[in-house]
């Protein structure tokens, strides 16, 4: 479905990120070309999946201009918007559990698929932590990886300048439309960033506003976007800590500084003794030479994903969906009488092993309504097990 078609929809009340992917997963589709389409699409995707409300021909309308509009701004202001079916969309982000739908993105389309390491911390560091970030972007960036922050104040900002000033590419994600600078005082950062091959990317539409739970949502993709996360400095109940545990999920490289004995600012690096003292972190960083270390790890994980990638392109292939659209086709499993043949060849192609043989998975998912449930969330947790043993 073309970019413009998602875009109309999104902008539909009552037409959420769930909505969504259950209408990507319909594979005999039209595009649509009036609001009317835009009726009909939901129209079939409740027939199929039930529970979708039907917007009226009012709504329709106001997605339909609506999406018009955003294109016509993002044109005006050089924004690209890609799906998940463009060449340019980042290989790394496809394969995480909830890829964003559409990106919008304001540069360089190819620095978002190169080798990256997301710099994360705190936006109130101390002198030390955003001197290191400074510095240790700069090394990143001379070993030709990209840098991936948020461009809040504090490490994210220190994190862009240290990759601009080796002349580095740098790209900042972003919890709103691209058509603001959030915080304000950044927009001459971010105009440097799109000046020196880098990018501003968001899952936003031009237009939106900003939402604390957008921020969470972000971290996602910094961390999706990258082979490894690398924490300078955070507290315990930092929102750094977000992207660590996104990290974690999506089975990246976690990377966690060591700062000196006796720090005269230790609760902003609470986290970060927290994360070394759990084990949490794969790489303890306490020198420079420890950038070849992470180089290694995640030059191997970047191998390790794109062997995932490669099986996520079989299931694709094989039932002609995306791996979101596989899962929604999984979950749909639970309410259907007969298993469905897409099912069986997705779990043939993601070597999914269910904890019930497939003929009685339905009737098994009706038995368990009161249990356990069998749904894309466990399978999801066996598609982490195909992972570690890859």
């Amino acid at each position: 479905m073309e970019p413009i078609s998602i875009l109309a929809l999104q902008q539909i009340s009552g037409v959420g990120v769930k909505t969504i992917e259950k209408i990507l997963s319909i594979t005999d589709l039209l595009e649509p070309t009036c609001p009317l389409d835009l009726i009909e699409i939901l129209k079939k995707a409740n027939g199929e999946f039930g529970r979708i409300s039907i917007p009226d021909i009012q709504d329709a309308n106001k997605g339909w201009d609506k999406a018009h509009e955003i294109i016509n701004i993002s044109q005006k202001q050089n924004i690209k918007i890609i799906s998940r079916e463009s060449p340019y969309y980042p290989e790394c982000l496809s394969i995480i559990d909830n890829p964003p739908v559409l990106l919008h993105v304001k540069g360089n389309l190819e620095a978002l698929n190169k080798n990256s390491i997301a710099i994360v911390g705190t936006r109130k560091p101390s002198d030390f932590g955003k001197n290191q970030a400074k510095k240790i972007a700069k090394l990143f960036a001379k070993e030709g990886y990209v840098v991936i922050s948020g461009l809040a104040e504090g490490i994210d900002s220190a994190a862009h300048k240290g990759a601009l000033e080796t002349n580095g590419q740098t790209v900042a994600v972003l919890a709103h439309g691209l058509d603001i600078v959030y915080p304000y005082k950044n927009k001459e950062l971010a105009d440097a960033i799109i000046i020196n091959n880098g990018a501003l990317v968001s899952e936003y539409p031009s237009g939106t506003k900003i939402f604390n739970s957008f921020f969470v949502e972000r971290d996602r993709i910094q961390s999706g976007l990258s082979l490894g996360v690398l924490v300078i400095e955070t507290g315990i109940k930092g929102g750094t800590m977000h992207t660590v545990g996104f990290c974690e999920k999506q089975k990246r490289v976690l990377i966690v500084m060591k700062h000196p004995l006796n720090s005269p600012e230790a609760s902003k690096q609470s986290g970060n003794n927290q994360l070394i003292a759990d084990n949490r972190a794969n790489i303890v960083f306490e020198n420079d030479d420890d950038v070849y270390l992470a180089k290694t790890l995640m030059q191997k994980k970047k191998d390790e994903l794109y062997a995932l990638k490669s099986a996520y392109q079989s299931g694709s292939k094989i039932t002609s969906m995306s791996r979101p659209s596989l899962l929604v086709t999984l979950d749909r499993c639970e309410h259907a009488s007969t298993i469905k043949e897409e099912v069986s060849a997705f779990v043939s192609a993601y070597k999914l092993n269910l904890s019930v043989p497939l003929a009685g998975y339905a009737q098994s998912n009706k038995k368990k309504k009161r249990g356990k449930k069998i749904s894309a969330t466990s399978n999801n947790r066996k598609l982490e097990d195909f992972e570690d043993a890859h």
